[in-house]
C-alpha cells in the first residue's frame, strides 16, 4: 500500500462560498486555440526542445525533480489519482491519471492537489487517462 501524507476532508473544515455570481471565463477565441494547435505540432516536430522532466511520481518519489518554479502536485491523500506529472515545456505538465477500475464507461474524474504557481501565468494541463 501506499503511504498516505494529507487527509482530505472539506466537510471538517467546511466551505464558505463567495457571494455574488461568478463570471464565467471567456471561450477562448480562434486565434488562441490555432496558437495551442500550433504549439502540438510543435511538440511533435521538435521533441529535442521539451522538458519531459518528471515532477510527481506517485509510484517512485524519488524519481522526482523540481526547483522553485516548477508546480508541485500532490495525491497521495483519499481518493486522490494522480499517477504521475511530467513537465513537458515551463508551464505546459503531462498529467497521467491512475485508472478508474469501477468505471466501465468513458468518462474520468481527477482528484489531486497543485502548489507553487503564480496567479498571473496561464498553465496548460494535458489531462492522460491510462
Amino acid at each position: 500500500a501506499l503511504p498516505i501524507c494529507k487527509v482530505s476532508a472539506p466537510q471538517i473544515y467546511g466551505h464558505t462560498p463567495k457571494q455574488g455570481l461568478i463570471a464565467l471565463k471567456k471561450k477562448l477565441t480562434s486565434l488562441v486555440e490555432r496558437h495551442l494547435f500550433t504549439k502540438d505540432i510543435e511538440r511533435c516536430i521538435h521533441p529535442e526542445e521539451l522538458i519531459n522532466r518528471v515532477v510527481f511520481d506517485l509510484e517512485e518519489p524519488s524519481r522526482c525533480s523540481v526547483d522553485d518554479k516548477t508546480l508541485q502536485f500532490e495525491s497521495r491523500f483519499e481518493c486522490g489519482n494522480l499517477k504521475r506529472a511530467i513537465q513537458v515545456r515551463s508551464n505546459e505538465y503531462d498529467l497521467i491519471l491512475c485508472a478508474d477500475i469501477n468505471s466501465q464507461r468513458h468518462h474520468q474524474w481527477f482528484y489531486f492537489e497543485v502548489s507553487n504557481f503564480s496567479c498571473d501565468i496561464p498553465y496548460r494541463f494535458n489531462v492522460i487517462n491510462c
